[in-house]
């Protein structure tokens, strides 16, 4: 009897053991140009075929590298100089009853942080004149912010479906002596953005079987070398 009451106990250990080697995560990434106009990124939901269940949801920001142009124009009477310039990634949830927060997140905002050609820090315009900025080439200068998905709208990321997240890039510049007006519709940001899921999972079927299956034979065995002792 004790031998069995040990058996039966290995397999109690055998079986929490697969279903801790089997705790998993899954993501889904998805890349795209973030511009002026909203720009959707579709991420899949939690598939609820996977052998068990979903306890967390993470939104992680990969990345953002600027790149394009855009154009100051002076649309005042008098000299203006341009002071600043900076890029933001506005990201906020589409789909119904996700719980997703917006994340706003900054690409830049002083001098030296965006690279452009000709040098925006410091240009002087005349009063009626223009000047496109040229962005460096993959300017980088936002990485992995994530949020944290409540766990009570977990159901919303379940399914066959996906997720809907949207993302823009608004263009700021600051002036000093006038008026000014931006056009930045040439400007955008290479913008990745990853879904994470965790869950719980729990040994498949098949791998239940086998352990029983094997366990069951320790348990003959067992027996018999107790009966073969007797």
């Amino acid at each position: 009897m004790k031998l069995i009451t040990k058996t039966l106990a290995g397999i109690a250990s055998l079986l929490l053991l697969a279903q801790g080697l089997n705790a998993d995560t899954v993501s889904y990434n998805a890349t795209h140009i973030a511009g002026s106009a909203d720009t959707s990124f579709l991420l899949n939901q939690f598939n609820t075929s996977l052998f068990g269940t979903l306890t967390g949801v993470t939104v992680t920001v990969d990345y953002s590298t600027l790149s394009g142009s855009f154009t100051v124009k002076n649309t005042g009477t008098s000299s203006a100089t341009v002071t600043g310039y900076s890029s933001n990634i506005d990201i906020w949830g589409s789909t119904a009853g996700i719980g997703f927060s917006e994340l706003i997140t900054s690409l830049g905002g002083h001098s030296g942080t965006i690279i452009t050609s000709p040098d925006w820090s410091g240009y002087y315009l005349a009063a009626g004149d223009s000047q496109a900025f040229t962005i460096g080439s993959n300017q980088s200068f936002y990485t992995n912010v994530v949020q944290n998905i409540a766990s009570g709208n977990l159901n919303a990321y379940k399914g066959s479906g996906t997720v809907l997240l949207k993302a823009n890039n608004t263009q700021t510049i600051t002036t000093s002596g006038s008026s000014y007006e931006l056009t930045s519709g040439a400007a955008g940001a290479n913008t990745s953005i990853t879904v994470t899921y965790t869950y719980d999972a729990v040994p498949e079927p098949t791998t239940v079987g086998l352990l029983l299956g094997a366990s069951g034979l320790g348990i003959v065995a067992a027996v018999r070398r107790r009966r073969a002792k007797a």
